[in-house]
């Protein structure tokens, strides 16, 4: 989807032959966020100091020489971490004015707020009120189709499982999960916690429990897989560019599938 697509429009059109009462269409949040033009692209961001230290201090040497280890990276991932690009320290800012301090101290993926399969170094913030969209999403599918479905809106950043506990980094999530920990619920979420699943951040149309929630939007993320890549650096390599080189056309070139319409059995 596009900056200024109707993206309740475009996702019942793509699922008014698929679905039956009852059925759960999953959206990715990433994917409204864009249509609602929730886009900021980065070079046009003048990084603070707190910036520069988050990206040339925290992220390299903090993170990629310490925290990496501790949490057991694969050695590209820390080979990315210490060679954080200067000029990310605008999204850094990004993540700050957006998410704030403790979301902006996450190595990547900082408030959700996201630079994968998006071109050149625009990030997507996510949704302020995912509600309110799943809601928009689900009247436009109930007024083409007549059906009674559930509407999730999922980001594909991890839910925790720590005992009763579930936690997310992310600014929201559905009730029963505990959210806007930012860094402290990756850490301590990834090393410690029992199991690990995509975050539903809003329903509508009906109440499936937090653990079924989860398992279902584990599920639609492992159907709608990566797109040009898991990171920016892995769509850069695919398309042999330059970190912040993808433009929109090499992006169009690959399959995307930001709806996934899970069957009730």
């Amino acid at each position: 989807m596009r900056p200024g697509d109707s993206y309740d429009e475009i996702v019942a059109e793509a699922v008014r032959d698929l679905i039956d009462d009852g059925d759960v269409v999953v959206v990715s949040d990433k994917a409204v966020a864009a249509a609602s033009g929730r886009i900021v692209d980065e070079r046009r961001v003048k990084p603070s100091s707190l910036a520069k230290f988050l990206a040339l201090f925290w992220n390299r040497v903090i993170w990629g020489r310490f925290l990496s280890i501790f949490m057991g990276f694969q050695s590209d991932t820390i080979h990315n971490l210490r060679n954080y690009p200067p000029q990310a320290a605008a999204h850094k800012e990004v993540a700050l004015r957006y998410a704030g301090l403790l979301h902006a101290l996450r190595h990547t993926s900082e408030g959700g707020i996201d630079l994968c399969n998006l071109p050149g170094v625009c990030a997507a913030i996510p949704l302020k009120n995912p509600e309110k969209a799943a809601k928009r999403i689900w009247e436009k599918i109930y007024a083409k189709t007549g059906k009674r479905v559930i509407v999730m809106i999922s980001d594909s950043d991890r839910t925790y499982s720590l005992g009763p506990l579930r936690v997310t980094p992310l600014p929201r999530a559905i009730p029963g999960i505990v959210a806007g920990l930012g860094f402290f619920a990756y850490v301590f979420g990834r090393k410690l916690g029992e199991k690990m699943r995509s975050t539903p951040v809003a329903m509508y149309g009906g109440w499936l429990g937090v653990e079924k929630a989860l398992d279902i939007a584990e599920l639609a993320d492992d159907v709608r897989g990566f797109g040009a890549g898991e990171t920016v650096y892995e769509a850069a390599a695919r398309f042999g560019v330059r970190f912040g080189e993808v433009t929109v056309e090499m992006l169009e070139s690959i399959d995307h599938y930001p709806v996934v319409v899970v069957k009730r059995r």
